[in-house]
């Protein structure tokens, strides 16, 4: 499935003098901007410190620019693991906030207008739509599949902005967790016949990448867990990304097996900065759904975890997962925030 977005926006020209690459004059207050800061705030310098020492790619930073020559609103598109590009948008305007009536209404409309004409440039640039030289020649794009963004639900004008630029709405997602037990607090569920639960830590490299790729993408199969996301990746992609959440350990992912074929998974990650582990992703081939296996996945997970230095098991559903959502509740998993996420297809 094409993504299509339902706020197609403007296409702005490549020669349009408003929006510009941001170089390294226009870097400090491009990068206030982008943090919502003044101009002189110690977190611009640790900012431009910090990306230099980790050698990350700015070369997707843009902004629009006033008629004094100052970034009124800036865009950062960064690479991530699984040919991802997540985009950072500058927040509203401070000032604007101290307007009232119908200036202020005025004033976010302009900005949305203008954000989102700053979105669609950057996604141009990113499809290879719009071909931007560089003093040395045409630069070589990165290809990546698709870009993303994730939002707090009471950033509406940056949400409308991104729709407006051509990002569709992906899903509403609850970040939800629970204390990891100190010793296995669920009685130890016993598979039926034929159904094993197996660490990808056991099996040979050729036959761990083969199971996983075979479980996620039978997984995928009228999954109502953020099912946009299919069409935008390869597998290859997706496991790419999986991966790249906190400290991959293939002894806490896991492969279901039914009658010794691939049918689900079940993928944890250790996030020791956050004191946490990731439920980074279940899912289950439709042959496998309705039969208790993904409550048994998850109570054998927590149990396998009791006693770890980690506090808490964390995950992101997307709200419209109904029975995701039930099922997280029933183990005690409860919402501490929520974000909305958008995306927009960057191949064809």
């Amino acid at each position: 499935m094409t993504i299509a977005s339902t706020h197609p926006g403007p296409a702005p020209s490549p020669t349009d003098p408003r929006i510009v690459r941001v170089d390294d004059g226009l870097k400090p207050l491009a990068v206030a901007r982008l943090l919502g800061v003044r101009a002189g705030d110690s977190n611009v310098r640790a900012f431009i410190e910090s990306s230099a020492r980790e050698g990350d790619d700015l070369r997707q930073f843009w902004c629009t620019l006033s008629s004094a020559g100052r970034p009124m609103h800036a865009l950062l598109a960064m690479g991530s693991p699984g040919r991802t590009a997540m985009f950072f948008l500058s927040p509203d305007d401070p000032l604007a906030q101290h307007e009232s009536g119908e200036l202020r209404r005025m004033a976010g409309e302009l900005a949305i207008a203008e954000r989102g004409a700053l979105v669609a440039h950057a996604t141009g640039v990113l499809r290879g739509a719009i071909r931007e030289p560089t003093p040395d020649g045409e630069m070589e794009l990165p290809r990546y599949a698709m870009a993303q963004a994730l939002l707090e639900t009471s950033q509406t004008e940056l949400i409308e902005s991104l729709l407006t630029g051509g990002f569709q709405r992906l899903a509403s997602l609850a970040y939800m967790r629970r204390e990891i037990p100190r010793r296995a607090v669920f009685d130890e569920p016993r598979l039926p016949a034929g159904i094993e639960f197996v660490s990808l830590a056991s099996l040979s490299d050729a036959d761990a990448e083969d199971s996983l790729v075979t479980a996620l993408e039978l997984s995928y199969v009228d999954t109502q867990d953020c099912p946009a996301l299919c069409s935008l990746r390869t597998t290859d992609d997706v496991i790419d990304s999986h991966r790249s959440v906190g400290e991959y350990d293939p002894a806490l992912w896991r492969v279901l097996f039914m009658q010794g074929k691939p049918a689900g998974c079940m993928l944890l990650s250790r996030c020791p900065a956050q004191q946490m582990i990731e439920l980074v992703y279940m899912g289950l081939a439709p042959s496998a759904r309705g039969r208790g296996l993904a409550s048994a996945m998850l109570r054998l997970g927590l149990n396998s975890l009791a006693g770890r230095p980690e506090k808490w098991l964390a995950c992101a559903v997307d709200e419209a997962n109904l029975p995701a959502c039930r099922l997280y509740e029933s183990l005690r998993m409860k919402t501490f925030t929520r974000r909305i996420a958008l995306v927009s297809a960057l191949r064809p």
